[in-house]
């Protein structure tokens, strides 16, 4: 996702309801592009999430982070998906990957490996932890 430049996050709030965020897309500019300039950069995983100038994303998930009910929502959602869906996810990409996995080196030589070990299993677990 384009954190640094949120055009692409959809925010709605139905009259008396709360807010909700979704559907999120264009990930593009994801993984590494903002740094390297190469999409889907899996080197650039553990890199901070926001640049460190003052960018409209950076404030605005910025101040939504200082909220500690968000904050303890989130801490809370993310240890609901490690416990109930984190395996499910692995799965789903596990099977992916052999469905595709003829495809990967024409992948490698078109765009480079991007960090990839080449093992679905591995670069997710990496990417997760």
């Amino acid at each position: 996702m384009e954190i640094n430049h949120p055009k692409s996050t959809y925010i709605n709030r139905p009259a008396g309801e709360k807010y909700h965020m979704g559907i999120i897309w264009d990930f593009d500019w994801g993984f590494g592009f903002e740094v390297k300039f190469k999409h889907y950069d899996l080197s650039t995983a553990a890199l901070p999430l926001f640049w460190e100038q003052n960018t409209a994303g950076k404030t605005f998930f910025s101040r939504l982070m200082e909220d500690p009910v968000v904050k303890d929502l989130f801490a809370e959602r993310w240890a609901w998906f490690k416990t109930n869906a984190y395996e499910e996810l692995k799965d789903y990409v596990i099977t992916w990957s052999v469905l595709i996995q003829n495809a990967l080196p024409k992948d490698h030589e078109i765009w480079g490996k991007r960090g990839s070990s080449g093992d679905a299993s591995t670069d997710l677990e990496r990417v997760l932890e």
